[in-house]
């Protein structure tokens, strides 16, 4: 029972760390994608057909779940 205050520190600690490394990575791949558009950054708008902006960035964010 004492050790469960320190478990649950942990665990959010590690949250955390995941979900900070989660956003660098997606600041990285969005980056890259403006260093290969001529620094046009990823539209923010709907396309017809329904294309956002995962669809654009997702060559750049390998691994990354980006469906809605």
């Amino acid at each position: 029972a004492l050790l469960l205050p320190a478990v649950k520190s942990a665990r959010g600690l590690a949250r955390t760390a995941i979900c900070m490394s989660n956003q660098r990575q997606i600041y990285m791949g969005l980056h890259d994608y403006a260093v290969d558009q001529n620094e046009d950054v990823v539209p923010s708008y709907i396309f017809p057909g329904g294309h956002t902006w995962p669809w654009f960035a997702k060559e750049y964010l390998p691994g990354a779940d980006l469906d809605p």
